[in-house]
């Protein structure tokens, strides 16, 4: 019964009727429900004739499923997914496998046939959506995710009961295997995005950090030069190590540490064992300056004359004296915030980040002009995106950014074409993000700021937002309001 399904009985052409009965690229005003659909399915097969002579079967065949309207809905539903023309043959199969686990769901869960937010549709989109995103049938992240899909369909199968906590487990299983297989496709240049999002945040950091470092050496006996040096050099250090690897990475941490090991140093030893464990320490401390000083690439003379003057407090404290010379003036602390001399020149990551903001900056005058094929392109609701001033817009804009997933498809106008690609990056801050297309070598870098103007302007869309079960659904009530064959 299940291979069957989707062959003889199904007019092939329904969903290109449907779209063009709709204008095209135009979605429904009003979607069809499964409890619409139940309800219709029901007045059909109380007619005296039905929509269609029934297909014959041969002598000794078992009846078709329709002792109840659940399971002849369910029958007509299944039909209509595994018609759907959009899904590759080895993805079909997998729905056709898949269809003696959804049978069953709906025996022992009346819910199924009522709700379409239920793990057992859920699952389905989700596998429909992630083969929609491919092009070919050899293409070796869609091989890697049906042999995957493999053991799960098989336990679906084997289960005599599914539960809807079953296809939930599964569709987290699921989820996480789309989710790492996406990321894999990103390594090359993940790396990378993550350093220009981070060079993005250097001058906040650098603020950050300066006002950390004030508060920790107030009352400290530091001279002068390692005071000064301090708030200006290894502010810098500290900087370039959370650019390189991270705000909370273990290089960035050291960094940050370090501070507090200089501070440590200049305490008066209590007797001969601390002066010992002292003397025992400071090679490596230095050490510690001296590298972090040649990551920035900070020249000897500008470090110089700081390391010379902690040494002299390091000997002072050996000889049993305080590190700071009583007689010594302190200094008054740098205010916050203050800087010496002019802005360092843009780095070549800064650099490329402006022209990745310019690019996007005149996507939008480009689209104007463009011979854009909307149709190609399930329409979203763009009312709700495009009032910039709308409070109500804004927060639209902010929960569909907040949605988006790595390992999920989208359907996007870009770079004077379209493209169906695959979120596999998405910074920290959510302000830039990386595609991957369906070839593995197209990759599409784009800035939060467009990604909000194609959703306002309609040109991108996720895949899952015009679902498996909801385009069977649609398409199979528009068959049920079509009058009668003559």
């Amino acid at each position: 019964m299940v291979a069957s399904h989707g062959r003889e009985q199904v007019d092939p052409l329904a969903h290109q009727r449907l779209a063009a009965a709709r204008g095209i690229g135009a979605r429904p005003t009003n979607l069809g429900t499964l409890d619409t659909l139940s309800r219709r399915v029901d007045a059909v097969n109380s007619r005296p004739q039905g929509l269609a002579a029934a297909a014959p079967r041969a002598p000794g065949a078992p009846a078709p499923f329709v002792r109840t309207t659940g399971p002849d809905m369910l029958s007509r539903l299944y039909d209509q997914i595994l018609a759907d023309p959009r899904l590759l043959p080895p993805v079909k199969a997998l729905l056709a496998r898949l269809q003696i686990a959804v049978v069953r769901m709906a025996r022992a869960d009346a819910s199924l046939l009522r709700r379409q937010d239920h793990p057992t549709w859920t699952l389905l989109n989700r596998v429909a959506a992630h083969g929609m995103g491919f092009e070919r049938v050899d293409d070796p992240r869609l091989v890697d995710f049906l042999r995957f899909m493999e053991a799960e369909a098989q336990l679906l199968v084997d289960a005599p009961t599914p539960t809807a906590a079953l296809f939930q487990q599964v569709l987290a299983r699921v989820d996480a295997h789309i989710d790492r297989q996406a990321r894999q496709s990103s390594e090359r240049n993940a790396v990378a995005l993550a350093a220009l999002e981070r060079e993005h945040l250097r001058h906040e950091w650098s603020q950050l950090v300066r006002e950390q470092i004030d508060h920790q050496l107030i009352g400290a006996p530091l001279g002068p030069r390692m005071l000064r040096f301090l708030q200006t050099a290894w502010v810098e250090v500290i900087v370039a190590t959370m650019v390189r690897h991270g705000r909370d990475s273990r290089e960035a941490q050291a960094a940050m540490e370090l501070v507090d090991a200089v501070l440590d140093s200049l305490v008066t030893p209590r007797d001969m064992a601390d002066r010992e464990a002292l003397r025992m320490r400071l090679p490596v401390l230095i050490e510690r300056i001296v590298a972090g000083c040649e990551s920035i690439q900070l020249p000897v003379a500008k470090r110089e004359a700081a390391l010379g003057e902690l040494m002299d407090q390091h000997a002072r404290l050996l000889r049993g004296l305080p590190a700071l010379d009583p007689a010594q003036r302190r200094p008054p602390a740098a205010q916050p915030g203050a800087t010496s001399g002019s802005a360092a020149p843009a780095s070549a990551d800064e650099i490329v980040r402006r022209l990745m903001e310019e690019r996007d900056s005149q996507v939008p005058s480009h689209w104007l002009s463009a011979d854009v094929d909307r149709g190609e392109l399930p329409t979203v609701p763009v009312q709700l995106y495009n009032e910039q001033d709308s409070p109500d817009a804004r927060a639209a804009l902010q929960r569909w950014i907040d949605n988006l997933q790595i390992g999920r498809w989208y359907h996007l106008f870009i770079q004077g074409d379209w493209h169906t690609a695959q979120i596999a990056w998405i910074s920290e801050g959510r302000q830039f993000m990386l595609f991957v297309g369906r070839e593995p070598d197209e990759r599409l870098s784009v800035t939060r700021r467009a990604v909000e103007a194609l959703l306002s302007n309609g040109l991108i869309t996720a895949l899952e937002e015009d679902s498996l079960v909801q385009r069977a659904v649609d398409t199979l009530m528009n068959d049920l309001d079509s009058p009668p064959a003559a």
